[in-house]
């Protein structure tokens, strides 16, 4: 019975290591990977979309809580702010050849979600331990209402005008990442976010001088991958 308490208080004395329990704040850098494109159109050709420049800037406000020193679980609530950049390419086919319109188009906007990770560490001394999280959640995105300006370039090709409106959806995430802790309070994160719960948008565009049909469009949010730091208040 000695030797089991004993284990115990030497167990629970580890608690104290590196970034044990308390609230933590932190900050976001990502990378949204989404070649996918919100237009529809009734062109007759193919549409391709190449994303650049794509950037989410997030908050993330949570507790977490280690049961043994190098497992715990974590529950936080995030925010984003997201940009994306794409460049369109319609190809249609002409009376010789293939005509092409080209355009650039930005969306911006947000997400909101709530999340719940299982920590994994190990320490390799008191100021300094690696270790990864899992977990899972649920997010909603929105976008601004987009101008779509896709230009006929070259005899025979025809463009796109008008607008996106309505850009949201929402669904559950996952998330996984690895994670090094410095003097107790300071976290780093390098993570992937997936996100594979579909973003619907309606269109009101015209085709050349052509109004065309109040398409609704569905496209799959993709994946984001983010650099974070957390700042850990112990408790």
């Amino acid at each position: 019975m000695k030797k089991l308490i004993l284990i115990v208080v030497f167990v629970l004395s580890l608690s104290n290591l590196n970034a044990s329990n308390g609230i933590f704040i932190g900050a976001d850098l990502g990378i949204p990977l989404n070649n996918q494109e919100f237009i529809k159109t009734s062109i007759n050709g193919t549409m391709d979309t190449k994303s650049k420049n794509n950037l989410s800037l997030g908050l993330k406000l949570g507790y977490q809580h280690y049961f043994l020193n190098y497992i715990g679980i974590r529950g936080y609530v995030s925010g984003n702010y997201l940009n994306m950049d794409k460049e369109t390419t319609i190809t249609q086919p002409g009376g010789i050849g293939n005509v092409v319109s080209k355009g650039n188009t930005k969306y911006n906007g947000y997400n909101i979600g709530a999340n719940i990770d299982m920590l994994l560490k190990y320490d390799f001394n008191d100021i300094f331990a690696l270790g990864g999280f899992i977990g899972l959640g649920y997010e909603y995105s929105k976008f601004n209402d987009t101008n779509i300006n896709i230009i006929a370039d070259g005899s025979g090709a025809v463009g796109l005008a008008g607008k996106l409106k309505n850009i949201n959806g929402n669904g559950l995430i996952y998330n996984i990442g690895i994670q090094a802790i410095f003097i107790q309070n300071h976290q780093i994160e390098l993570g992937v976010k997936l996100a594979p719960y579909n973003i619907k948008a309606e269109s009101d565009l015209k085709k050349g001088l052509q109004q065309e049909p109040n398409y609704h469009t569905k496209v799959q949010s993709g994946t984001t991958i983010f650099l974070g730091y957390r700042y850990l208040f112990n408790v």
